[in-house]
């Protein structure tokens, strides 16, 4: 027998028929399909090998698939599928039957999309011809003097990838063609146009494509002349510019169709601008410094020119629009060293519409100070004898020649006297006294004599730890009270404590070495107390530590308690009788000191012996130790 099993086609959506590919194994000899889709009536079955059904509506289905193989053997296999709802698309646009020259809105009235996709019809346009957006507007190519039509195009995306798409027509109304063109010049004078020689005389060529079509033509030159009118077709045209600038020629065209079209050009009578900029002299120096530039020679430029101050320091260009500052003053704050030739070389560019103009300042040269900068390390907390590191992460500047060269001296605050280096080599100093000491390092070149860097390190010793005990020796249970002699020096932060007790087994029982802090005191404790449960023999431990060492100091505490007494059992016996007591003692760190037989009804009737001998009763039952003690 083989394996049941089908593939569904997407995109899944209402009023689409779905098809259904069998991809069963195995030889088999019938199918069987429901698609669990009752309201399709007879079509909810099918018996071919690879159906396809259409859905009654959008909605959840599961169909399962029932494979026969000779035996017969049956297997079913089932899938549950999503059959989605189709977006509807609709669309309104305005205005319609209007001229090319104004944008037409599309307003998307869809319903169930996702995400939407426009074309236009109007391939001329280019990219433009397309969009995403659930709402554009396009500005159509159109150009005459009639109409012309379009077919709009959307198609909405929804849920399961369902799609639906709308076409209608629209006619828009051709804009004339409002193009000149100025053959010689190019509107442009720049190479001749002077005070002295203002006049820039202008031929302008009709270039309309649309000119049979074109009712009306008018063009205003911007200078404030008289406009050019004319309602007839037309070759050229001449125009004498009399005033330097930069004017707006704007070219109006009306077609046959009423659709007016204006087209714009600009006329530059204007030549590359002036720009001059100098020095006061003295532009060598030390850093941060500020040097002005005065700044000449542009007062004819057109108003149309902006000019670019770089400082050549790296900094971001300064621009400035007609007029510029008369003096232009800039901060230094970087060596000129280390640039091409030692210098920074500050340029000024005015631009305008025909070309630019460069003025330069070189020799700049700026120098830097030493700037001292170190750290310490480990901490700039650290223990007498052992050596503190110090790195020297100063600048050392650059001098009127441009070397790095500087002097460094350090104070390590201590009176062991001064080190003079010519490196940032790191430099390592022990102290042997404890103190808060200060650490000075001072660097010097052409530019400083003397900066200053500091740096508080602070000194300390290790404690002498050491503490003492109320009871070292003692019954269970046994209070102890400790006592701390530790001697410290706490110039760089308080001393901390860690108590701790080990336990080293016992003689005796119990053997677990129970033991707790007393209530108030814990192991960061400065006189803690104890309480030992269990005999044995413990260790208390100290640890005192203020950062420069951690040594213990430690006291055993021995904890007794009292003996175990086991009695030799005595024969059972008639009348009087003569009996000899003895037992066994288990001490548990000392040793009997005293003992107390009873004898109830014997004679004697009882002992201070350890091991009494001869024992007389007259009738006697029971043989007992009464008390064991020691010290």
């Amino acid at each position: 027998m083989g394996i049941a099993t089908f593939s569904v086609s997407s995109p899944l959506c209402f009023g689409t028929a779905v098809t259904f590919t069998n991809n069963s194994t195995g030889g088999p000899i019938s199918y069987g399909w429901d698609f669990g889709d009752p309201a399709s009536g007879a079509n909810n079955v099918s018996a071919l090998t690879s159906p396809t059904h259409l859905f009654s509506s959008a909605g959840t289905y599961t169909i399962c698939l029932t494979v026969t193989w000779a035996g017969p053997c049956v297997n079913i296999y089932c899938q549950t599928i999503v059959v989605h709802q189709p977006p509807t698309a609709s669309f309104t646009m305005a205005p319609v039957n209007q001229c090319a020259t104004i944008p037409v809105n599309f307003t998307n009235t869809s319903t169930g999309g996702l995400s939407y996709s426009w074309n236009f019809g109007d391939v001329l346009s280019g990219v433009n011809n397309t969009s995403t957006l659930q709402n554009p507007s396009h500005l159509f190519t159109a150009t005459g003097g009639t109409t012309q039509n379009y077919t709009i195009t959307l198609t909405v995306t929804g849920a399961g990838g369902c799609t639906a798409t709308i076409t209608e027509p629209l006619t828009v109304l051709e804009k004339p063609d409002a193009g000149l063109a100025d053959l010689l010049t190019n509107f442009n004078n720049c190479t001749s146009a002077t005070s002295g020689n203002p006049n820039f005389n202008l031929t302008v060529t009709d270039e309309s494509n649309s000119f049979n079509t074109n009712t009306h033509y008018h063009i205003d030159w911007g200078d404030g002349s008289p406009p050019f009118d004319t309602t007839g077709h037309w070759l050229t045209e001449p125009h004498t510019y009399t005033n330097l600038g930069i004017f707006l020629l704007i070219s109006t065209v009306t077609g046959l169709n009423g659709c007016i079209s204006i087209d714009t050009f600009k006329v530059l009578n204007i030549s590359n601008p002036s720009i001059g900029m100098s020095s006061l002299g003295g532009t060598a120096g030390c850093g941060p410094i500020t040097y002005c530039f005065p700044v000449f020679s542009f007062q004819n430029n057109d108003t149309s020119t902006i000019y670019e101050f770089n400082f050549g320091d790296g900094t971001p260009v300064v621009v400035y629009h007609h007029p510029p500052p008369d003096t232009v003053c800039h901060t230094y704050d970087s060596t000129s060293c280390l640039s091409p030739g030692g210098q920074f070389i500050a340029t000024v560019v005015a631009k305008d519409a025909c070309d630019s103009t460069t003025a330069t300042v070189n020799n700049i040269k700026i120098f830097l100070s030493a700037l001292p900068k170190f750290t310490v390390g480990p901490d700039t907390i650290g223990c007498v004898n052992t050596p503190f590191t110090f790195t020297n992460t100063s600048q050392s500047g650059f001098n009127n020649v441009c070397n790095t060269v500087a002097t460094f001296t350090w104070n390590f605050g201590d009176g062991s006297g001064l080190v003079v280096v010519n490196n940032t080599n790191a430099q390592t100093h022990t102290y042997t006294t404890t103190g808060i000491f200060t650490v000075t390092l001072s660097a010097s070149n052409y530019c400083n004599p003397n900066a200053i860097d500091s740096v508080h390190v602070c000194v300390t010793a290790p404690p002498v730890t050491s503490f003492t005990v109320n009871n070292p020796t003692g019954c269970a249970p046994l209070s102890v009270q400790s006592a701390n002699a530790t001697t410290t020096n706490n110039v760089c932060g308080a001393t901390n404590y860690l108590w701790s007790v080990t336990f080293n087994g016992s003689l005796c029982n119990p053997t677990t070495g129970t033991w707790s802090f007393a209530i108030g005191s814990d192991s960061a404790s400065l006189n803690p107390a104890f309480t030992f449960t269990d005999p044995g023999s413990y260790a208390i431990s100290l640890v005192a530590n203020n950062g420069c060492g951690a040594v213990p100091d430690t006291l055993s505490i021995l904890v007794k308690t009292i003996p175990t007494v086991v009695i030799t059992p005595v024969p059972d016996t008639c009348g009087t009788a003569t009996v000899t007591a003895t037992a066994v003692f288990v001490n548990c760190y000392g040793v009997a000191e005293s003992f107390l037989w009873s004898f109830p009804g014997g004679n004697p009737n009882s002992s201070i012996l350890q091991n009494p001998v001869r024992l007389h009763t007259l009738s006697l039952t029971k043989l007992q130790m009464l008390k064991m003690e020691y010290g």
